[in-house]
């Protein structure tokens, strides 16, 4: 069975698929939905595609809503244990997932607000439990003081699915432009470097 969003299940049978939503109302009132689908294997995989796709999806937004919020416990859930982190195109840190904590956790502490966008997200690769993922990322942050200037790019992960949902073992961001960043934009020292 596969749990994916709040209150949805999955459950993939040999000729059909069961997918049922629980919630709870305002007033406290259990509802609950079932809905069974007869369909090949072929199918099956494809329903399995599906999920998979959206449960990758949720980890950029809980990856988003960890970082934003500084919730590092939350972040080292959306690794592996030896995962490499690197985030030198901007200017941070490369390295394990403690060392890279450690850096955040500094680094991050200079604004008031980051707010995180990540669209794009396309599934370049995919064999058994592993696959290459590359999104794109958007993202205003504000200095303590009021400056508010912005940072885009790709994130390049390569993940691994594990019985505790998807994680990366590899991420590699690549920074591709800054606007009013008052440290100068490291960018540039990047494309020289490749000339």
């Amino acid at each position: 069975m596969f749990d994916f969003l709040d209150g949805w299940h999955v459950r993939l049978y040999t000729t059909s698929c069961q997918i049922s939503f629980t919630a709870i109302t305002d007033s406290g009132c259990k509802f609950s939905q079932d809905f069974l689908f007869f369909v090949s294997e072929s199918r099956l995989m494809d329903i399995e595609n599906i999920v998979d796709r959206i449960e990758i999806e949720d980890f950029f937004s809980r990856y988003a809503r960890a970082v934003d919020t500084r919730d590092w416990a939350l972040y080292r859930t959306l690794f592996t244990e030896d995962a490499h982190i690197d985030y030198s195109s901007s200017g941070g840190s490369v390295g394990n997932l403690d060392e890279t904590v450690s850096f955040l956790s500094k680094a991050l502490d200079m604004f008031e607000m980051s707010q995180h966008l990540i669209t794009n997200i396309e599934l370049l690769h995919r064999e058994e439990n592993e696959a290459h993922v590359l999104a794109l990322f958007n993202n205003p942050m504000r200095l303590k003081g009021g400056s508010v200037w912005f940072v885009g790019g790709k994130y390049k992960h390569e993940m691994i699915k594990s019985t505790s949902g998807w994680r990366s073992k590899k991420l590699i961001e690549e920074t591709l432009w800054f606007d009013r960043s008052p440290f100068g934009d490291p960018t540039k020292n990047n494309a020289e470097e490749k000339e």
